[in-house]
């Protein structure tokens, strides 16, 4: 026995070499590694399990407190693993404790699930390259996400661990391994019938149904003894599940994923006949065609002593099981890459796998995170995913059947159909997707409104801002040009901040100052400098705050000094001050007034408050209307209000006489509200123009 483990070993060392490798990529990514990377928080079910392991903490177990929709073992291991993680004080978020554990649970099935696909490849054709195959799996990107996100190792253990028994002619093996398979998801046992038809000898079929019924009963009847409905109810849930991820769910009208009862109600097994959506295809005739299906395929003169054969069998009844079942999620690309990888010619099975792969992140996180409320996105990798399973299919066909001409064509166009196919999708999706992308941010981005406002208008004024990730929130949606961040680490300027926003502003007419003081305090000096620089040679003329983002806009001329005004309207609204610039000014220059008013009493209606370039003629050259934040008519009695008015003097104005006046009018008709001698405005001064 030394002697031949020995020989194994030496045999098999690189492989051994390569499953510790594997083993320590698993670990090492627990800790480090977070599904979903920046784009979701945590893989899609994770906080799902965690709840449900929770309920152990108030001794409440799966099966005997109440049902779940997936067989027991999963269930119970994470009751299992949450009532360890009690014992680790938290570190981070809660979930931490509980994952790790919960997923080393899941390590060994996935060393063993090395072992089988190694073990599955020196049984076929590519025996020669069983090494690479395994190498290749281990880089495999949905076998480790869906480690570190679900619990289909359990079920991928079940399911190659099984098929390297029926290969190998070990029933007792085939049927506890497809049978424990079973107790984490029904998948595994699709194959079983090809096991079925590979042993051939009533010993062996016996053996493979005995094996088969002792692991699950010894799993399932204890909980069928002491709380049978729960059980039941499980058989309920799975057999009343709602279409989801598929094109029969786009055929019923429902474009989301797979949802159950919440747990909150799982206590009740009635719950169990929950539907996220009423099933209106003809089921019955569906499962018919595809029993049709299966049945005359596998009733063709197949060699099933052939393993090449037996395992082509596998990968058909898996793949036209995924194409049959109401719903799909996206991990199944973990089983059908791993048997196309092992079935097909090496390029080939790699090619669907890495397709398949592809689709596993498109659909999440791209499609049900980032583009949520984009159902187009979904129906689209809907069809491009299920074009490559039935490629798939239709090639583990051609292989299953004897050699015919159009056979060999589709096994030749198959896999560059499926490149193609998808490779077209993204180029189909890729605009519209972008644009949806972009609008969807901007929906979430608080700043929204006042975006929107600076795209709509023709001026392009400069938008000075400071921090980096106040930059990055405006460049997707500004040109980029508008935009000048002052350089800076964290608060330390690169330059002098007077010199630059001299020379950054030279020419221009006014100016957005950007900040965000939510961020870190150590810019705060350094924003005070710029507004220094502002409030000395600028005059504010508007403000905006969105949660702890103040915006404002200057006019880059420097504001007059106060001058009292006291002229009184009917209705109670007084002009207290305003600052009058100098009688004589230059065409193209900025005009900037800071205007306070006071309301005696709350005004009747809301009004918007005016400066008027008029000429000597009363005709209208230059204007700044103004409607309060805080609308006139909710004005405190009292209480002194102040707008801020700035435009630009036409560079092409004639010399001569002008002047400016101030007033009010109501937003609703456009009255002007009438001074008390009768007068529609207050003239502020007279100005030269030259």
């Amino acid at each position: 026995m030394r002697r031949r483990i020995s020989t194994l070993l030496k045999e098999h060392q690189t492989f051994l070499w390569l499953w510790l490798a594997f083993l320590t990529l698993r670990v090492l990514s627990l800790i480090a590694l977070r599904p979903g990377g920046f784009i979701a928080n945590e893989g899609p079910d994770q906080t799902y399990y965690f709840n449900m392991a929770r309920l152990a903490g108030s001794g409440q177990i799966p099966f005997f407190n109440f049902w779940m929709e997936y067989p027991p073992l999963m269930p119970w291991l994470a009751a299992l693993a949450y009532r360890l993680s009690l014992a680790v004080a938290p570190w981070g978020t809660a979930i931490f404790a509980f994952n790790l554990i919960f997923r080393l649970f899941m390590l060994p099935f996935e060393a063993v699930t090395l072992i089988a696909v190694y073990g599955v490849a020196l049984y076929l054709p590519s025996r020669d390259k069983a090494l690479s195959v395994a190498a290749l799996w281990a880089l495999l990107f949905a076998p480790l996400f869906a480690f570190l996100t679900w619990f289909d190792s359990i079920t991928l253990c079940g399911l190659i661990v099984g098929l390297y028994a029926i290969l190998s002619y070990r029933p007792i093996l085939a049927g506890g391994a497809l049978g424990l398979g079973l107790m984490a998801k029904v998948m595994p046992i699709v194959i079983w019938p090809i096991g079925w038809l590979a042993f051939k000898s009533l010993r062996q079929r016996v053996s493979y149904v005995i094996s088969t019924i002792v692991v699950v009963g010894a799993i399932v009847l204890p909980p069928l003894i002491a709380a049978p409905q729960y059980v039941l109810s499980m058989v309920r849930s799975l057999s009343s599940v709602s279409s989801w991820e598929t094109i029969w769910a786009f055929l019923e009208g429902y474009s989301g994923y797979g949802l159950v009862a919440p747990l909150a109600v799982r206590s009740d097994p009635a719950t169990a006949q929950f539907a996220i959506h009423p099933s209106t295809l003809p089921w019955p005739i569906i499962t018919v065609i595809f029993g049709v299906i299966y049945v005359g395929i596998l009733t063709r003169p197949i060699d099933w002593r052939d393993r090449s054969k037996v395992a082509l069998g596998a990968l058909f009844s898996f793949s036209l099981f995924v194409l049959y079942n109401k719903g799909y999620s996206p991990q199944w690309a973990t089983y059908l890459g791993t048997l196309a990888l092992l079935v097909l010619p090496t390029g080939r099975g790699l090619g669907y796998a890495l397709l398949l792969g592809g689709a596993l992140v498109a659909e999440w996180p791209i499609g049900f995170v980032m583009f949520e409320n984009q159902p187009d996105s979904l129906a689209l990798i809907v069809i491009v995913r299920t074009i490559i399973i039935v490629a798939l299919c239709l090639e583990s066909i051609s292989r299953l059947l004897p050699a015919a001409r159009v056979w060999r064509g589709l096994q030749r166009g198959l896999l560059p159909f499926s490149v193609s196919v998808s490779i077209a999708g993204v180029l189909i999706a890729a605009g519209p997707l972008w644009t949806a992308y972009r609008d969807t941010r901007l929906q979430a981005e608080p700043l929204a409104p006042w975006i929107e406002a600076q795209r709509a208008t023709d001026m392009r004024e400069p938008i000075v801002v400071l921090q980096p990730e106040l930059f990055e929130r405006l460049t997707p949606y500004l040109p980029i040009e508008r935009l000048h961040q002052l350089p800076n680490v964290r608060g330390t300027a690169w330059v002098t901040p007077d010199e630059w926003l001299t020379q950054t502003l030279t020419a221009e007419h006014y100016a957005w100052f950007a900040y965000d003081a939510g961020l870190s305090k150590n810019t705060a000096k350094l924003a005070g400098s710029i507004g220094t620089w502002f409030d000395r040679g600028a005059c504010l003329t508007d403000q905006h705050t969105y949660q702890a983002i103040n915006l404002r806009r200057f006019a880059l001329t420097p504001l007059p000094p106060v001058q009292s005004i006291a002229a009184d309207f009917q209705g109670g609204l007084r002009l207290n001050t305003a600052t009058v610039p100098e009688a004589v000014i230059t065409s193209g220059v900025v005009l900037c007034l800071h205007v306070t008013w006071q309301a005696a009493a709350a005004l009747p209606t809301d009004h918007a408050l005016f400066v008027h370039l008029l000429n000597e003629q009363g005709q209208l050259i230059a204007q700044s209307d103004v409607w309060p934040e805080v609308p006139a008519s909710q004005w405190p009695a009292a209480l002194t209000f102040t707008t801020r008015h700035a435009f630009d003097v036409p560079r092409d104005l004639p010399p001569g006489d002008y002047r400016l006046e101030v007033g009010a009018y109501d937003i609703a008709n456009g009255q002007r509200l009438l001074l008390q001698d009768g007068g529609e405005s207050v003239q502020l001064t007279n100005l030269i123009v030259k």
